[in-house]
């Protein structure tokens, strides 16, 4: 966004699709688990169903928390909060794991663990001293002409993110869903694990970089050659990076 007014449309405007999509899957999930009970034919996890709506929207709140930090430059905040996120969902899975195993409590600790992040990057701004304009002024204080304009000027961006992430969270998903099919769940769930803790490391570099990499990015836009030029620099690091443990961890 070129100004701060069109930042706040924009934040806005990701909020209002952010409950429009809640309250489709709300609707949505409320009718099947309704059409199953009227059939007498009870799904697998049952009413644990209607976490993921609460899920979409903890995730819709995440990631316009995390671009208004971004945009701000509150890096610290970005990285803390993804710490806190990941150090509660691990700290809850395993007490859980502990005293209560169940599916219920793997949720929660993914639903914690969200929320968590947004009050660690909500805190975070406060403490950079930044101005945090939706503390001052009412949400969605945006009119409807200026969210509908800030939807058509950024409207490359769903076109192009929405394949791309859907591509990333397919490429880790589908594989252990067809592998579900053919071995226990138990063996399904060794290998996440094991997925889990050799990508940490890496996750947590790359979305380090990717941070900073779209901040400026964004700023640079105009700029062809000297984005280019970023953006080779920015492949060959995570490549030097990269490429030595995943060659070691191949050959093991």
């Amino acid at each position: 966004a070129s100004d701060e007014a069109e930042a706040n449309s924009l934040f806005d405007l990701c909020l209002a699709l952010t409950l429009i999509s809640t309250a489709t899957v709300t609707t949505a999930v409320v009718g099947y688990l309704t059409a199953m009970t009227a059939l007498n034919q009870p799904t697998q996890i049952g009413w644990l169903l209607l976490l993921l709506p609460v899920s979409i929207l903890l995730g819709g709140v995440n990631v316009s928390w995390s671009n208004w930090c971004n945009r701000r430059k509150c890096y610290t905040a970005i990285a803390r909060g993804a710490m806190l996120q990941s150090s509660t969902a691990s700290t809850i899975n395993l007490t859980a794991g502990f005293f209560h195993p169940s599916t219920l409590a793997l949720i929660l600790g993914a639903l914690i663990s969200q929320a968590t992040n947004i009050w660690a990057l909500g805190a975070g701004l406060r403490r950079s001293g930044s101005e945090l304009k939706l503390v001052q002024r009412r949400l969605f204080s945006s009119t409807r002409e200026q969210m509908y304009q800030v939807a058509h000027k950024f409207r490359n961006f769903p076109q192009f993110g929405i394949w791309s992430d859907l591509s990333n969270v397919a490429s880790n998903q589908v594989p252990l869903l067809i592998l579900a099919a053919a071995f226990s769940n138990t063996m399904v769930g060794y290998l996440l694990l094991a997925q889990r803790v050799v990508g940490l490391p890496l996750t947590f570099v790359g979305n380090a970089i990717g941070q900073v990499f779209y901040q400026r990015a964004s700023e640079l836009n105009t700029q062809t050659n000297e984005l280019s030029r970023m953006q080779i620099k920015i492949y060959r690091m995570t490549l030097f990076i990269g490429l030595f443990p995943t060659i070691l961890l191949m050959f093991y």
